[in-house]
């Protein structure tokens, strides 16, 4: 017979629940995602962040809170780098292993 001990149950679970938590981040899309990827860009071609709304026309004197800055960077360096699809799966995957690392 064979016998788990915690360890290894873990082991065996983690990959399960990655798999799990991948196909659900793949099947959804955030609504301000591309705006999220257009603003860093901006960034990173400007190099400091933007503290007006200049997609919006209704909004221009808008002051956001760019709270969502590092993500923005690293979205649009993985799109930048390995395009639609290969940024898209990246991207997931690192959400679903966030996931579980906090679980």
């Amino acid at each position: 017979m064979l016998h788990l001990n915690k360890d290894s149950l873990i082991i065996l679970i983690y990959p399960v629940y990655f798999l799990i938590i991948y196909t659900i981040n793949v099947s959804k899309i955030d609504p301000d995602f591309g705006w999220h990827l257009r603003q860093g860009n901006q960034i990173l071609q400007q190099g400091k962040l933007d503290y007006f709304d200049t997609y919006t026309y209704f909004a221009s004197d808008f002051h956001p809170t760019t709270h969502e800055w590092l993500q923005d960077i690293i979205t649009a360096l993985i799109y930048n780098f390995g395009g639609v699809n290969l940024g898209y799966n990246l991207l997931a995957g690192f959400y679903s292993l966030l996931i579980c690392l906090s679980i």
